[in-house]
């Protein structure tokens, strides 16, 4: 999905059963993220509601989001990004790509909280630590 310069501050984007380690952001200028935040599971930590499914056997058998009790929504779910491994193109004012990832959702750049690129051509990227 794409953001613009006129698109809101906080963006949510939903996607069906993924399996991943990295999720990486691209932009064409100057990068600043107060918190990116990944809700899911660990293959191997999926609630036994579906005992019978291996998912890592068979993903495309699990139930869509939108098929999930109101018990697994996003909110009941991890933050799989929280704490981990993050990378950045560049680091502006000493602001590294860990700030986006230590679970302070305060998006004023001066309280120490939020991860900043420099030029243009820029990414960010979190290790999941997904296996």
């Amino acid at each position: 999905q794409t953001l613009t310069d006129d698109s809101p501050d906080i963006a949510t984007f939903t996607f069906g059963n993924v399996e991943g380690t990295y999720v990486r952001i691209f932009v064409s200028n100057v990068l600043s993220l107060a918190e990116v935040e990944v809700y899911g599971y660990h293959l191997n930590d999926v609630p036994t509601l579906f005992p019978t499914i291996k998912p890592t056997a068979v993903p495309s058998l699990l139930p869509s989001i939108s098929n999930m009790p109101s018990s697994l929504t996003s909110s009941s779910k991890p933050n799989l990004a929280l704490y981990k491994p993050a990378q950045q193109s560049t680091t502006g004012s000493n602001a590294g790509a860990d700030l986006a990832v230590d679970g302070n959702t305060n998006g004023n750049f001066y309280d120490g909280s939020v991860a900043h690129t420099l030029g243009g051509n820029n990414w960010w990227m979190v290790d999941l630590q997904v296996i």
